[in-house]
């Protein structure tokens, strides 16, 4: 049988694996419409319905309102004689309109949507039965399921706009049968994860493949699939985006870099933004009590200096991505357009610099091994979070990760160059300007420099006579990008400040008490667990991920945001890094820089929640800052284990986990892009919301 199946070409087994996942569609994800049809479809007229305080009914349906307490209405199941196994809703809001505001009340985004929530309440025998709350969307026919053992004689519901007060209610029907939906996004999914165990699971082909071949050339298939990976991953990032109409609408709150760049362009720092008066006389406008109580209209997430705005976020993103073509061409580029360019460039980056880490340590290293930590130390990121919640502050903070990987990866490449004086100082130049970058843009990442000194310590210091000797030329190429940014941000920060030092932190106009931190240990604490081992809150309704508050209030504490949960508990794959790193050393080339890069990753982790946490508090969001440094730690620590020491059942158990951890780290960082946050999926989009939520819970 294996040899037969051996025999199939490639081509074929794609075919086989994408007639299966079709197959699936039809049978697996239709279950309710292959086993809920045959009983008696009945209607209910509305006229038989009882409704809590009257209601408008017409030929259109009966219009209900939230605000009258007229949506609360209750069907007499009593009179019914056939057994009920559903009941649908056929509802719409029709007011399900929303603006939203800064703080000078200027609109920024303008959403509409007819869905509806619908609480349900099953009485039998005078027992209530609360039914968890479902969204309904006009022109879904979507059910509510009703079990046997249920068998009510009056179902209570509670109808409300998800976005306005007004519902039109159509009709009710029982007993309907679930419409026949396929889906090829499903398809595509399906056929994506039935790919993936085909390349990746044991015994596959891509375990026995060398990524590198022994004159150091990348195999031209690993090329060939990076290349076809991240030309499909654009339209698909663009596409996740599309569903939050924040991003679109409004910039996503990427406005105040736009606004940067004209204020530069015109030869100033300030934006040209109208202070209110009331602003102007607060005795400490920075008080965010003060602020709210006394009904302050300012805009939130400037910097406020001496009566004018100014830009808080690093001015590296602006200078790079928006200031070039306005300067130029009086052009905007949309901020929904770098975001998806940075978070595609994060994955390309995070390709590459696996491969280079790869050659330099582990040339012999698979080709499975390569793909599954790719896939794994992008899932990590939880990127699709990026993409589901429009935040103001994603740009920089991606910014800073692209910084980030790209310096260590000019490093590696300098590193490679060493006969070659010319390149390497160029490479070491570029590696050192992109990680002083980090600085303009996520400040506190720049601590990431440290781990590419084992790496180009040779090339600055040689061997003569058995002493160290500098190499002046490449420590000037490795030094001076460092001393020129630092010049150049330390200017920008005086002209706007009159302080060098001074980015605007204790001047922005936040929620927090940006003025009273302090370093307090407790907070260290804190932000250790919260960042790191905060245990997941999972929840029966998707995404299945709940974002909770932890119970930790101290004088040093700027901010207390909800929390999915830490990053090593959300993702245990990154306990390959930690557990391998910490064993003993193999022997072979290169293991001692391996080792030491290896575990200044693994330290920037902590060094670097710690510095979050003391300079912005506990935000979920900020695990972007030291995912990257956490999933290049489970990278070496897998590249230091050689697969020969292990038995034959131990690789096949290894391989297997390495497998089972990657799918769930990408099935969990999917299930971000759905989470609650500052304007997520839900809040923005609600339709789009319910949609991936029907296709996922398809048994419900």
């Amino acid at each position: 049988m294996k040899d037969r199946i051996a025999k199939i070409p490639k081509w074929g087994i794609m075919i086989i694996l994408f007639l299966l996942a079709v197959l699936m569609e039809i049978s697996v994800f239709q279950v309710r419409f292959w086993t809920e049809g045959g009983r008696e479809e009945t209607e209910v007229p509305l006229s038989m319905v009882w409704f809590q305080d009257g209601a408008e009914i017409s030929e259109a349906g009966a219009l209900l309102s939230d605000q009258d307490g007229s949506n609360v209405f209750q069907v007499d199941l009593r009179n019914v004689t056939v057994p009920v196994s559903s009941i649908l809703l056929q509802a719409e809001c029709t007011d399900g309109h929303e603006e939203w505001w800064n703080r000078s009340r200027e609109t920024y985004a303008v959403l509409d949507s007819r869905a509806v929530w619908a609480k349900v309440i099953l009485t039998r025998g005078g027992e209530n039965k609360l039914l968890k709350d479902r969204m309904l969307c006009a022109g879904a026919e979507d059910s509510i399921r009703i079990s046997a053992a249920e068998d009510p004689d009056i179902v209570t519901v509670m109808l409300s706009g998800v976005k306005g007060h007004t519902v039109l209610l159509k009709g009710i029907m029982l007993n309907t049968r679930p419409a026949f939906h396929f889906s090829w996004s499903r398809v595509a999914a399906a056929f994506g994860v039935f790919l993936f165990l085909r390349m990746f699971w044991p015994q596959s082909v891509l375990w026995t493949k060398r990524l590198w071949d022994e004159q150091g050339h990348l195999d031209k298939h690993v090329l060939f699939a990076m290349i076809i990976t991240l030309v499909l991953l654009f339209p698909l990032l663009m596409f996740l985006l599309s569903n939050n109409t924040v991003y679109l609408q409004s910039e996503g709150g990427f406005a105040f870099y736009r606004e940067l760049a004209h204020a530069l362009a015109e030869g100033h720092t300030e934006i040209g933004l109208k202070v209110s008066p009331e602003l102007l006389a607060m005795e400490d406008p920075y008080d965010p009590v003060a602020r709210l109580e006394q009904e302050v209209p300012f805009y939130l997430d400037y910097a406020f200096y001496h009566g004018k705005y100014y830009v808080y976020f690093g001015v590296i993103p602006c200078l790079l991505f928006y200031l070039p073509l306005y300067a130029l061409f009086g052009v905007d580029v949309p901020g929904w357009l770098v975001l998806v360019s940075l978070v595609w460039l994060i994955v390309l980056g995070n390709a590459l610099l696996l491969l280079n880490m790869a050659k330099r340590y582990r040339p012999d290293l698979s080709q499975a091994v390569f793909g599954l930590l790719w896939v794994a130390g992008t899932a990590v990121y939880s990127l699709p979070s990026v993409l589901g919640d429009a935040c103001n502050y994603y740009i920089p903070q991606l910014s800073g990760i692209v910084f980030v990987l790209y310096g260590l990866l000019f490093y590696f490449r300098a590193a490679e160059k060493a006969e070659n004086t010319r390149e390497a100082g160029i490479l070491l130049a570029a590696g050192s300007f992109l990680t002083a970058f980090t600085a303009g843009a996520r400040p506190q990442m720049v601590l990431g420099a440290v781990v590419s000194l084992p790496v180009i310590f040779p090339l600055l210091f040689r061997n003569v006579e058995g002493r160290k000797r500098p190499v002046w030329g490449r420590i000037a190429c490795y030094a001076l990008p460092y001393l020129l940014t630092a010049a150049g941000l330390m200017l920008y920060n005086y002209v706007r400040f009159g302080s060098g030092l001074e980015f605007g932190t204790k001047y922005n106009l936040t929620f927090a008490y940006v003025n009273q931190g302090g370093l307090y240990p407790e907070t260290a604490g804190a932000g250790l667990f919260y960042y790191l081992l905060r245990p997941f809150h999972l929840t029966g309704v998707y995404p299945y991920l709940q974002r909770t508050l932890l119970d930790w209030n101290n004088p040093g504490l700027l901010a207390n945001h909800p929390s999915i949960g830490g990053l090593y508990i959300l993702y245990p794959v990154l306990w390959a890094g930690m557990l391998l790193l910490a064993g003993k050393s193999r022997a072979g080339e290169r293991t001692g820089e391996l080792y030491a890069v290896g575990r200044l990753f693994l330290a920037m982790v902590p060094v670097l929640v710690i510095a979050d946490a003391l300079m912005g508090g506990l935000m979920d969001r900020y695990k972007l800052d030291f995912a990257v440094f956490a999933a290049a730690a489970m990278g070496l620590g897998v590249m230091s284990r050689k697969k020969e020491i292990l038995p034959e059942k131990g690789r096949l158990a290894l391989q297997t986990a390495g497998v089972l951890l990657t799918l769930l780290a990408a099935v969990v960082s999917a299930l971000t892009y759905a989470a609650e946050g500052v304007s997520s999926l839900l809040q923005v989009n609600p339709e789009a919301y319910a949609q991936i939520s029907h296709l996922i819970e398809f048994w419900k």
